[in-house]
């Protein structure tokens, strides 16, 4: 059955928005990565931490010239990028066509992601069927593969 129309309706809110309802929005909008108002400031800090150590891996290359240290640190930031979520990347791709979008083998593209995932202990499904990949171990003692 149709739901009826009411003519004295005030036209300020749209009866087919969801927002008007009883939702949660908040927590939704934090699980999605949204600014949390009840993040502490020691929740901050430990981002903080966090982010330095990311940028401190990207940016310690070692010795080498200038343009090889900008190539360096251009492949570790979309390998690290690629190793959290593919998505991130536009058109979500494999290591081999991200490789060939920038101009590098995958060989050298997989040197990178693979030493992001030992390095910061994450690694994507596409990640998964490495013929030198080692399972981890979860605190409850049982393997991820």
């Amino acid at each position: 059955m149709k739901p009826e129309f009411h003519e004295a309706h005030s036209g300020q809110l749209d009866p087919l928005d969801g927002r008007v309802g009883e939702f949660d929005w908040e927590a939704i909008e934090c699980a999605l990565g949204e600014q949390c108002p009840d993040l502490t400031e020691r929740d901050y800090a430990a981002m903080g931490i966090a982010l330095r150590r990311v940028f401190q891996w990207m940016v310690t290359v070692g010795p080498c010239e200038p343009k090889k240290m900008a190539e360096i640190i251009g492949r570790r930031t979309l390998a690290l990028a690629w190793v959290m979520d593919p998505s991130i990347i536009e058109g979500s791709p494999s290591l081999s066509s991200l490789a060939k979008r920038i101009g590098t083998s995958k060989a050298v593209l997989s040197l990178s992601s693979s030493k992001a995932s030992k390095v910061f202990g994450i690694s994507n499904r596409a990640q998964s069927h490495a013929w030198n990949r080692k399972a981890r171990m979860h605190t409850h003692g049982g393997k991820v593969q």
